[in-house]
């Protein structure tokens, strides 16, 4: 498994607070076409000795060689970790919410997930869902997974909710309304595993409303909404339909 994440170059859930692979990725072993095996395996995070060959692998999806080995750089398990789900009512508001998060939460900031209305009513509308209480209203048009990873569980929580505070009281108003209109914060870790299990729904759900063709994408966030509309005008002109 982790030379497939290797060859995908994934970013993961948490790219925000470890970066990509390719940053934490030290060394390789690699077996090419040919047959012959090549040594890339190195320790030193920090290595400008000659050209970076290992970065070739990364992202090739086993085109120019399968990778054997790794040797990649591991960070600490946090000692706090901290989970809300939020509502915004627009995609600009989501824009916001992250340039605040980044502003106010950026030093423990490990995760900013987003899952959007259609994706949202899936995960209800399943049956592992029926009679869950998210806390809080499901028919919003986006809603964002913030989490944070620290060393301090009182001023973690204080933090978070000092940007909370600024998102849905102080910050200034994005269309007469604030960045985030709804929410709900884990006050355990059950709670914080129960709100990644919704996020974690999104591909099962969009499998089981039918047929699912998965890409990688690179967008800027605010042209997701424009990118989103014209995909679905798109589907529904199709003889199969789609949304």
């Amino acid at each position: 498994q982790i030379g497939g994440v290797c060859s995908t170059n994934a970013g993961g859930l948490r790219f925000c607070r470890f970066g990509s692979l390719l940053g934490n990725v030290t060394g390789l072993e690699v077996v090419l076409g040919t047959g012959e095996v090549l040594d890339l395996m190195n320790t030193c995070r920090k290595d400008n000795t000659g050209y970076p060959l290992r970065q070739l692998f990364l992202g090739a999806e086993g085109t120019l060689g399968v990778i054997t080995k790794v040797c990649m750089a591991a960070a600490p398990l946090p000692r706090s970790v901290q989970v809300a789900f939020l509502a915004c009512d627009s995609i600009d508001a989501v824009c916001e919410t992250l340039k605040l998060a980044k502003s106010e939460i950026n030093e423990i900031l490990s995760a900013f997930e987003l899952v959007d209305a259609n994706a949202m009513g899936s995960i209800m509308d399943m049956s592992v869902m029926a009679g869950k209480d998210m806390g809080m209203a499901t028919d919003y048009p986006y809603y964002v997974l913030i989490e944070t990873y620290g060393s301090n569980e009182d001023k973690d929580r204080e933090s978070l909710s000092a940007f909370l505070e600024k998102a849905m009281d102080e910050a200034p108003a994005l269309q007469g309304r604030m960045p985030v209109v709804d929410g709900v914060v884990a006050q355990d870790n059950k709670q914080a595993a129960e709100l990644w299990h919704v996020r974690e729904l999104c591909p099962v759900a969009a499998s089981e409303a039918g047929y699912v063709h998965k890409y990688d994408l690179s967008l800027s966030l605010r042209q997701w909404d424009a990118f989103k509309n014209e995909v679905a005008e798109r589907l529904s002109a199709h003889p199969q339909g789609g949304g």
